[in-house]
């Protein structure tokens, strides 16, 4: 088993982020629409690497390789999702039905995977667990009829693709945390599934109480064993588990894992409803009442942009226009995206703020400050019921 590397160093290093601008949408003759951004960034260098000098030339160093090579066929898949940007040892997925284009797509998956680093401390990729994981998740809801096809059930998801992982050489070794969520446009059902600290928030306006949050319908529990070593799904050598039993009376790892173990939920959506699907890099470091209180926010500001753009109008048709509630939808979800990166890295990189990894840190008598600089992997999904 192996446990989540932490970064504890804080760095003002100004990082280049990454958002999508391309929107996953329903047909119009479905009932429901999800709107679909994601943005990501990958952890900066470790504390320790060699640093180019600003008072004299330096040879560019290798780039190190994250993850599958851009000319293999999870490398094309990924390049073509994340558009040349890096996520890391995270990985993502927006799949539809058939692989069908962004504005023919119907039902609809999306989720995270977070590859453990520890594992580049024995010369092992971590994004190559993680973005195989995704890529076979994506392939297999692709192939399915609908997010009502049992093969589309998010377990089902994640075990069809740990199989192909498992099987796959290309993949060495590994682990990852999972989160996949479905979304049905016939109905608006959510269904998902999340294996340790990767997962979700489904955010409703008007929505009260404290159970889990005030403005927050539901948000997924994380998996984990102990502090910092959630449930994951691992791809362990035959040498090392030999190793192992040896060391160990012939026992197996005690901290095994498998897809059945996921958490699992689902509800029916409604119109407005934001789904935040994200790793811990972003549930480490920003607290459930932030993430309200950002969208909140947003969703305000964005909407009295918009409504300034409408009274500038000097046709009251135009003031109406369909054209313009659809903008308004679909740039939300993408400020919505953007935003919740950048909310995070600052989160991350700052040594004042408490955040929720300091917190988790001293239940378990460990001293922590600050932000936890990680990888991180943002999707959002906003409904859209027809009317």
């Amino acid at each position: 088993m192996a446990r989540r590397a932490s970064h504890l160093h804080h760095s003002n290093q100004l990082l280049q982020t990454f958002t999508s601008r391309g929107l996953h949408t329903t047909p119009c003759a479905s009932r429901f629409r999800f709107l679909i951004s994601h943005s990501f960034q990958g952890k900066p260098p470790e504390p320790d690497a060699p640093q180019p000098s600003s008072s004299k030339a330096v040879p560019p160093r290798p780039k190190k390789q994250i993850g599958w090579p851009n000319t293999s066929e999870i490398g094309k898949w990924r390049e073509a999702l994340l558009g040349g940007g890096e996520a890391g040892e995270d990985s993502l997925m927006v799949a539809t039905i058939d692989g069908a284009a962004a504005e023919q797509a119907g039902d609809i998956a999306i989720g995270v995977a977070d590859g453990v680093g520890s594992w580049s401390e024995n010369g092992v990729d971590p994004a190559l667990f993680s973005q195989s994981l995704m890529y076979h998740a994506s392939q297999a809801f692709a192939a399915a009829s609908g997010a009502a096809d049992p093969s589309a059930n998010p377990v089902r998801l994640i075990s069809d693709a740990y199989d192909h992982v498992l099987a796959d050489p290309g993949v060495p070794a590994g682990s990852s945390t999972a989160v996949v969520v479905t979304l049905e446009s016939a109905t608006g059902l959510l269904r998902s599934a999340n294996v340790g600290d990767s997962g979700f928030v489904v955010l409703r306006e008007g929505v009260r109480g404290s159970e889990p949050l005030a403005g927050a319908l539901y948000r997924s529990s994380p998996q984990q064993y102990y502090f910092n070593a959630p449930y994951q799904l691992s791809k362990i050598p035959a040498k090392v588990m030999e190793q192992w039993k040896r060391e160990n009376g012939g026992q197996s790892p005690s901290l095994e894992c498998r897809p059945d173990m996921a958490n699992r939920w689902e509800c029916n959506l409604k119109h407005g409803d934001l789904v935040i699907v994200a790793s811990d890099g972003a549930w480490d470091n920003v607290w459930g009442k932030e993430w309200v209180a950002l969208v909140r926010f947003l969703r305000e500001k964005h909407h009295e942009a918009f409504e300034s753009q409408r009274q500038q109008n000097e046709s009251a048709a135009a003031s109406v226009s369909p054209d313009l509630r659809w903008k308004e939808e679909k740039t939300l979800v993408e400020v919505v995206a953007y935003n919740a990166l950048q909310y995070t890295l600052m989160c991350q990189f700052s040594e004042k703020k408490r955040s929720p990894f300091e917190a988790e840190a001293e239940k378990s008598r460990l001293r922590y400050s600050g932000g936890k600089v990680d990888d991180i992997a943002i999707v959002v999904a906003m409904v859209v019921e027809e009317t």
